[in-house]
């Protein structure tokens, strides 16, 4: 009786979250030229998540393709609490104060790579970035579509960022093999050449 009327939780597809690991580290390396100091930024979900967690095998999965690239050194990793109640409201990714923390404390950095989405910044706080402002990559979940990020692009303020697909993927798309297809089938890979594309 048991096992005919008690299921068992769903198991979660952990291939989409290796697959946004991967794709993560490998873009982040070509837009860096394979080449430089990357700081991680980390959503603090320590009281909403188990071990070996989507989060965690994502994480994992990004360093260990970014330790494979050969030029790129992790500098530091930085763990920022987020208002989990405003992560699906206007305010929700970076908080800006946050971002320029960040940036002040890892001078030498040439990339911050943020699982936490994009940075909430305001005109006076991108107004106030110089060219020394490492460039910036926001990984997005499937919950994160990252408000504002058309306008970051056109500021110059993110040059990658990894977003949940925003428009069905086509009817004849094939069951994913490979991690990349994968990611095609569930996530898009944004960059200023196609942030116009961005529904926000």
């Amino acid at each position: 009786i048991f096992i005919t009327q008690c299921e068992r939780a769903p198991k979660i597809n952990m291939k989409p979250y290796l697959a946004v690991g991967q794709v993560a580290a490998e873009e982040t390396a070509k837009l860096l030229g394979n080449k430089g100091n990357i700081v991680i930024v980390l959503q603090d979900t320590s009281q909403f998540k188990t071990k070996n967690s989507p989060t965690d095998v994502q994480l994992e999965t990004f360093k260990e393709t970014i330790k494979k690239q050969g030029g790129i050194n992790v500098a530091g990793t930085e763990t920022v609490k987020i208002d989990m109640m405003a992560m699906h409201g206007p305010e929700m990714g970076l908080p800006g104060d946050l971002f320029v923390k960040i940036v002040q404390k890892y001078p030498d950095a040439d990339a911050v790579v943020s699982f936490a989405g994009a940075p909430q910044l305001t005109d006076e706080q991108i107004s106030s970035l110089d060219q020394k402002t490492p460039k910036f990559v926001a990984v997005s979940g499937m919950g994160m579509m990252g408000m504002g990020l058309k306008k970051l692009f056109e500021e110059q303020v993110i040059q990658l960022a990894i977003v949940p697909r925003f428009e069905p993927a086509p009817p004849n798309t094939k069951n994913p093999e490979t991690l990349r297809e994968w990611f095609d089938q569930t996530y898009k890979v944004i960059t200023a050449e196609n942030a116009s594309t961005l529904p926000f």
